[in-house]
């Protein structure tokens, strides 16, 4: 069985009334208003499957012509986007292979940015001059990582279990993708730490992660004002959001609390609000992620346009089950999606506001990537 894990639960293709769905963040380069009003549609057909609760189906919004996450260049915008739905986990797959075993070892051949240190500072003080000219409050700008792990003829879900293992995640999942124009499948391993949204009932939580630093320097974090406007803009952005569809105030029940990852620490905030809404109205009002891509929304998405060159597809995407009623959606970050063959994509990216340095910003990269970066440097 394929699952994604969740807090004190495993759901898997086994529970016949659990929906699970998968959104892509293509819609990086589509003007927002767009994306808004052609998201409907999609939506509405969302909203029907969560009605029969009998199969499990992903979806994904693609708005581009010949997306790979290895090319180089910007993708080229579609006429005509194209809303999928496919159905997931076609395969019987034993839990048995995600068991992981202490013995089993993945070389990871190759692990390198695919923007140089050079192109990413002047990327983000452009951004920065933005910010100070008054463009926009906070943009979250990414690099990818390409990567290569020895199989060794394993199970490409033992290199799941191995990798589970590594980030130590409370939202872990993995999904098959189909590759396009081919027969065959990629695979999406996600290891989030971040909470995008869970509803139970009426009430609904989003609990935002913005602010980072090596572990063991939590009190630096919370002594950062640079990390502490980063998330409490954030925090307002949300709170907006969950006005859009709730009934009376958000309250922020948590702010700055610590979260102690294995190599790094993030402050995040709970929010929380009541709603009668249904799955497509929150996904219309909660996407794009806050946290992944600045304030305003709207500004922050055509400067990411602007700035990154390479295709997120997956990455800050979002990965939710339903389940008997409840909702819960994690963020796609720390996120890989992997080829047949080991090769792998991943992305990390950092929040900039004013009083952001660049250095600072490409280091923060860095330390979300070293979860991979220390297995590549055992390899050598």
């Amino acid at each position: 069985m394929i699952s994604l894990y969740l807090p004190a639960k495993e759901y898997s293709l086994e529970n016949s009334d659990t929906l699970n769905f998968l959104t892509t963040s293509s819609y990086k380069n589509y003007s927002y208003d767009s994306f808004q009003e052609g998201f409907n549609e999609f939506l509405d057909s969302l909203e029907e499957l969560s009605k029969n609760h009998s199969r499990t189906f992903g979806f994904r919004t693609n708005f581009f012509e010949n997306q790979s996450p290895f090319n180089a260049s910007k993708p080229q915008l579609s006429h005509s986007p194209n809303f999928q739905i496919y159905e997931l986990f076609p395969e019987n797959i034993s839990g048995n292979e995600f068991t992981f075993k202490e013995h089993n070892h993945f070389p990871l051949k190759e692990f390198i940015p695919l923007v140089s240190r050079e192109d990413f500072l002047t990327m983000a003080q452009n951004a920065i001059t933005d910010i100070n000219q008054g463009a926009y409050y906070q943009v979250n700008l990414s690099i990818p990582f390409r990567g290569a792990f020895d199989l060794n003829d394993k199970s490409i879900f033992s290199l799941y279990g191995y990798l589970k293992e590594q980030f130590q995640a409370k939202y872990s999942a993995c999904l098959p993708i189909p590759i396009p124009n081919s027969h065959q499948q990629a695979y999406l391993f996600s290891f989030s730490p971040e909470l995008f949204f869970y509803k139970k009932d009426q009430r609904i939580i989003t609990c935002p992660i913005k602010g980072t630093k090596a572990k063991n320097f939590e009190k630096e974090l919370l002594q950062s004002v640079k990390e502490e406007r980063e998330l409490s803009m954030i925090v307002d952005l949300l709170r907006n959001d969950l006005h859009k569809i709730s009934v009376g105030s958000a309250l922020v029940e948590k702010h700055r609390a610590v979260m102690e990852l294995k190599h790094l620490g993030h402050t995040y905030s709970k929010i929380s609000a009541y709603t009668q809404k249904s799955l497509s109205e929150i996904l219309q009002a909660f996407l794009p992620g806050g946290s992944i891509t600045g304030c305003p929304k709207s500004e922050s998405l055509k400067a990411i346009q602007n700035y990154e060159h390479f295709e997120r597809d997956y990455y800050t995407g979002a990965i939710g089950v339903i389940h008997n009623g409840e909702i819960l959606s994690s963020l796609a970050i720390r996120t890989l999606y992997v080829f047949p063959n080991g090769e792998f994509i991943y992305h990390a990216g950092a929040g900039l506001v004013a009083l952001s340095r660049p250095e600072e910003e490409y280091e923060e990269i860095l330390l979300k990537a070293k979860n991979l970066s220390e297995l590549f440097n055992k390899s050598q």
